[in-house]
């Protein structure tokens, strides 16, 4: 919270301040100056009277909270014309978050699927507020359900994917495998997830956490740092979760291919899930970065508060003058 004129807001309270004052010392001259009084002998019996007592007190006491709603209302008037604003913070920006789980489901990756599945649900419940979508490829991509931020539907369908991964060689995913261009073409794969990506002109943060041993079996049209480009391009950031196998050079590719968009690779045993605290602060971190390169300050007018005290204000000042003893007596008195 902040205001965005202070000096105003000062100022109006000053200004009010000084005008109460001045009617309260105009009054009391009128008073002593008054030709109108009457005077009344013996008026300390008057005022020794219980009733009168009682009565004075009941016009004092509201007269005091009448004084306490003129002050409120003169503060929330302040604050009004302050302008009393919100600033947004990256607390509201991480919201902005895209990630896209890119599973690779070629036959090499039997045994791995299943613990990746389990990994992607243990992260998207970690990633609070994202939108979550998640694609399978083998020689083909299938987006199995696009990007979404209802966490419900997103854990529903990583169910229903852990089901159908663990059965995969014998009712492999509809569309994963087309053609007669081979098996695990990675770099399509990925390409086709970097592709899944809407809202590109909006200031969000982008990344694929694809899932794959990096073991390419057939002609691909894209290598795998040929999509890792495309990636950064579009400053997508690619966080691997690989088995940990023996293959070095396979490792290396797409260790390489990460750090292009500026992620990296987490190696997982069979069987084993990978550490989701890990990626998570992988895209928290890569939120931050789009936060930075998209350096826009927003701020939003809270009037409420001032709104509120102002009128609140005004209500207690209606409601001393009608209860205090005296008033409605004394206009009637002024019409005769």
């Amino acid at each position: 919270m902040g205001v965005m004129w202070w000096w105003l807001g000062a100022a109006v309270l000053v200004a009010l301040v000084g005008v109460g004052l001045l009617r309260l010392l105009g009054r009391s001259r009128r008073r002593g100056q008054d030709e109108s009084a009457l005077w009344l002998a013996h008026a300390e019996r008057l005022r020794a009277l219980p009733r009168f007592r009682q009565l004075a007190a009941a016009r004092a006491r509201w007269a005091r909270i009448g004084l306490v709603g003129l002050a409120l209302a003169a503060l929330g008037t302040g604050l009004l014309a302050a302008r009393v604003i919100r600033v947004s913070n990256d607390d509201e920006l991480m919201r902005n978050r895209d990630v896209m789980l890119c599973l690779d489901v070629s036959p090499s990756m039997e045994g791995i699927d299943v613990p990746v599945v389990d990994t992607y649900q243990r992260l998207s419940q970690r990633l609070d507020s994202e939108r979550i979508g998640l694609v399978a490829f083998d020689s083909g991509a299938v987006t199995l359900f696009p990007l979404t931020s209802d966490a419900g539907f997103v854990q529903a369908r990583l169910t229903d994917a852990g089901r159908q991964v663990a059965d995969l060689e014998r009712n492999p995913i509809a569309g994963t495998r087309v053609g007669d261009s081979g098996s695990s073409l990675v770099g399509d794969g990925l390409t086709s997830c970097v592709r899944r990506f809407d809202q590109l002109d909006q200031p969000r943060s982008r990344t694929i956490v694809p899932a794959t041993d990096g073991l390419v079996s057939g002609n691909a049209i894209y290598s795998i740092q040929q999509a890792a480009e495309a990636a950064r391009d579009k400053q997508v950031m690619v966080f691997v979760v690989a088995p940990d196998n023996d293959d070095a050079e396979a490792l290396t590719t797409l260790r390489n291919a990460a750090h292009t968009t500026g992620g990296e690779v987490l190696t997982v045993q069979a069987g084993q899930p990978a550490n989701t605290q890990v990626i998570a602060q992988a895209v928290e971190a890569q939120q931050r970065a789009a936060i930075l390169s998209h350096t826009t300050n927003r701020s939003f007018d809270r009037p409420g508060f001032g709104a509120g005290l102002v009128c609140l204000g005004l209500a207690i000042v209606t409601i001393s003058e009608v209860r205090r003893p005296g008033v409605a007596r004394g206009a009637r008195g002024g019409r005769r």
